[in-house]
């Protein structure tokens, strides 16, 4: 599903906490971004992608795919970042689109995009990937969706808690800027399936990761 004020924003690093290669950590043939940037294509056309990033390594491979380039200015905060881009399309729908989820593909965006729109039209202002966890959860050292002083009960019969995936956001530009963050006020949850949301963020989990593709590639075809 496309848009013409839809905007598809992939950020990017060289290097991050997690990982020495940041978005270019090794996936497949290729790497975490152009990963990414080869199924956003798929349904978002190419001038309406871009990638905000600090590093001249990134701009080249956007000039690569002919995607556009937002450098990010150094040392800015992630909330700072936020407002910026939010800042630069106030009147556009933006959807974020992390490398770290290579397996939210072009078929979960187009889905995730489906479910949000009309949504973000009503009393939401955006939407958000999630899975729902039947768990047992503790807050430093307490029972949060349970009482553990009572008898035990089923996680069947337990209170799910949301939980947020880094796989795909949208939300209004206006609303970017003002709340300075991606979840907005009333957010509108949508949920995917567990390799969907999966998130490579460290180097040691490349073989993994690599191991999933092979099975992936192959349940796709």
């Amino acid at each position: 599903m496309y848009l013409k004020n839809l905007k598809a924003i992939i950020p990017a690093r060289n290097k991050n906490r997690y990982s020495k290669y940041g978005d270019l950590e090794s996936f497949g043939d290729t790497n975490l971004l152009e990963w990414k940037i080869h199924q956003v294509k798929k349904i978002i056309p190419k001038d309406k992608i871009f990638v905000t990033a600090l590093e001249l390594n990134i701009k080249e491979i956007c000039n690569k795919h002919g995607i556009k380039f937002l450098k990010r200015k150094k040392n800015i905060s992630l909330h700072k970042l936020h407002s910026d881009i939010g800042k630069k399309f106030k009147n556009d729908y933006l959807i974020w689109l992390n490398p770290t989820s290579p397996f939210f593909n072009e078929k979960n965006i187009s889905i995730f995009l489906k479910k949000s729109l009309n949504k973000l039209k009503g009393k939401y202002d955006s939407s958000l990937t999630c899975t729902f966890e039947k768990e047992y959860f503790f807050l430093n050292s307490k029972s949060v969706n349970f009482d553990s002083l009572k008898k035990t009960v089923s996680r069947s019969n337990i209170k799910s808690l949301t939980k947020i995936t880094n796989s795909a956001y949208l939300i209004k530009g206006q609303t970017l800027y003002k709340s300075q963050n991606l979840f907005g006020k009333v957010p509108y949850f949508v949920e995917i399936d567990f390799i969907s949301s999966l998130e490579l963020k460290y180097t040691k989990d490349v073989n993994l990761f690599n191991s999933i593709l092979e099975n992936y590639i192959k349940r796709s075809i």
